[in-house]
């Protein structure tokens, strides 16, 4: 009774939180998909056009009147080009940038659905409970995961971690990926994922047996 009422107490900001994800979600995905598309096709055309053109004045230079005149042009072109790179390597950083502030917003809200998750833990169990009471990730039962991932979202700028938290993320890196490996990284939008929590329907279902 006291898990249900937990879940029902702290439905409403889990329901904002997985709508924010889902929000920042397409935001991150957008960003990869069109900014740094964009500004890869813009760098070819600028690039294709200033070859085509010093192309153009390589052949004129054939002509020896034209010489000194195409070697101008041909410097100069050579300069646009060097101004062409050094912008597209700007608008690649800012993008990077973008990127990588998104992904972080990403991963604050995570953090934010795993504190409550864990905090419904240690409000029925008092702490990880024995035996465990819900299904596998992996080979660890799911309120571990769900315990570490919390600890290691909280506290990952300190980078320093219990044994706990190591053993915990040693054990998903080798089992579904390096991504997950410990880090003064925020790894919650990784440990939600290895959760499957897509959904709030997701997550509850989960909490709903932890809670018992």
């Amino acid at each position: 009774m006291r898990g249900a009422t937990y879940i029902k107490d702290t439905g409403f900001a889990i329901s904002q939180l997985m709508a924010a994800l889902r929000g920042e979600e397409g935001l991150l995905n957008r960003s990869k998909s069109e900014e740094t598309t964009h500004l890869e096709d813009a760098y070819t055309a600028e690039r294709e056009r200033n070859r085509s053109e010093h192309e153009a004045l390589r052949a004129e230079s054939g002509d020896v009147f034209w010489l000194a005149e195409a070697y101008f042009h041909a410097e100069r072109l050579a300069a646009e080009i060097k101004v062409s790179e050094a912008k597209h390597s700007q608008n690649q950083a800012e993008a990077r940038q973008r990127l990588i502030d998104r992904y972080l917003s990403h991963a604050t809200i995570a953090g934010a659905i795993l504190q409550i998750a864990k905090q419904g833990i240690s409000t029925v169990h008092g702490g990880l409970p024995s035996p465990t009471r819900g299904r596998q990730i992996g080979s660890q039962p799911i309120e571990n995961v769900i315990w570490q991932g919390r600890n290691q979202a909280m506290h990952y700028e300190e980078g320093i971690f219990s044994p706990q938290t190591t053993r915990c993320f040693a054990t998903l890196a080798t089992e579904f990926g390096p991504r997950l490996t410990l880090s003064q990284q925020n790894l919650a939008l990784e440990v939600i994922g290895v959760l499957g929590w897509r959904s709030q329907k997701d997550y509850e279902s989960d909490m709903n047996q932890l809670l018992q």
